[in-house]
């Protein structure tokens, strides 16, 4: 038994792709959208569907009780909670309301590096253990459910031109605009967001040139659809300032 399959917490259940068997694309499909007659019988408890008869914010409560979630720990960051995503497999009414909770009350951990974005998933094992896995951001999570997602943290890593000669065999401005390349193609995603509650953007610079590095992050200022933002990282404060006041302006 492998670590994936030992953790029940682990996303690819509800549609990011690559973590199990089942890809994202069988998730969710008719298939897997019939109603359990063991939880969905009108005689569970001797009343019918209890669940969905509570009102819609205690069901929430319910569902953010039983679902893998995000928690922060000093030393690993952001890492995943194990939990139970049964509950998806209810009915359709439950699936997407529990979905719903799912993306938006966890935070993503997005890397911005000179030639990908990828996910930064790492799970917390009962054991205290932190595994981890890198996929493709946003590819590797169904499309459907992209948009689902309400908080992020992103870290763009503008590195110096030795690591940079070492790992992309490129140095100097190459670096730079290529890595500002790739925050523009990741606003590009995010703008198709209805609205993100919590943006954290972080800078990590491997180069001594401030205001060289911060340019990187100027995409972000075309973002207006987000209700809290900091940037962080080695910035000078009134830039980072201005680009929080873009984003939460609009």
């Amino acid at each position: 038994m492998t670590v994936l399959d030992y953790d029940s917490s682990i996303p690819g259940r509800y549609g990011i792709r690559n973590m199990q068997d089942q890809s994202a694309d069988d998730f969710g499909s008719k298939r897997h959208l019939r109603e359990d007659p063991k939880l969905c019988s009108t005689t569970i408890t001797g009343r019918p569907r209890l669940l969905l008869q509570l009102p819609f914010e205690i069901r929430s409560h319910i569902c953010s009780y039983l679902l893998p979630t995000t928690v922060e720990q000093n030393s690993k960051g952001i890492v995943w909670r194990r939990g139970n995503v049964a509950i998806l497999a209810v009915n359709k009414q439950l699936y997407e309301e529990a979905l719903k909770i799912l993306y938006g009350n966890s935070t993503f951990v997005v890397d911005v590096d000179w030639d990908a974005i990828s996910f930064k998933y790492q799970w917390l094992l009962p054991s205290g253990l932190v595994p981890s896995r890198t996929m493709r951001f946003p590819d590797d999570i169904a499309a459907r459910n992209v948009p689902l997602i309400k908080r992020l943290h992103i870290r763009v890593h503008h590195v110096d031109s030795y690591t940079g000669m070492v790992k992309y065999n490129y140095g100097g401005h190459g670096l730079t605009d290529g890595l500002k390349s790739r925050v523009e193609d990741l606003c590009r995603v995010l703008k198709g967001f209805p609205v993100l509650a919590k943006l954290e953007i972080e800078l990590l610079d491997g180069n001594k040139d401030m205001e060289l590095g911060q340019t990187v992050l100027e995409p972000f200022s075309q973002l207006s659809n987000v209700h809290r933002a900091t940037v962080s990282g080695p910035v000078a404060v009134a830039y980072a300032r201005y680009l929080e006041g873009c984003m939460i302006r609009g």
